[in-house]
């Protein structure tokens, strides 16, 4: 499943993903390398294990949007690669607007 998001520029963007196994979740962005943290473009990713239930959860913080963020960002178990969703976020100028949380479950990004 894919949605799309209209994201003002400056805002800050927290997509989360869960995986109904213990897996790694990575973040890709327009299907190409997966995205690592990188603090001179805002970009970091949290990998973690829910305690409760076991399983593999990954956040994915964007802060600071740029028009040439915008694109199609992906989660992917590396356990199934066919278990995955997407967003295409739309970054437009003007005044940063309120930031959002995408949830996911079983690497399907809930909104």
């Amino acid at each position: 499943m894919s949605r799309k998001k209209l994201v003002r520029a400056g805002s800050i963007v927290v997509l989360k993903c869960k995986a109904d196994v213990h897996t790694t979740i990575r973040w890709y962005l327009n299907s190409t390398q997966p995205l690592e943290n990188d603090a001179s473009s805002g970009v970091y990713v949290i990998n973690g294990v829910d305690e409760i239930g076991g399983v593999a959860t990954s956040q994915l913080q964007l802060s600071r949007m740029r028009q040439q963020d915008g694109g199609r960002y992906s989660c992917r178990s590396l356990q199934d690669a066919s278990d995955n969703d997407t967003v295409v976020l739309t970054v437009r100028d003007g005044q940063p607007g309120t930031s959002f949380i995408l949830h996911s479950s079983v690497c399907n990004l809930l909104s």
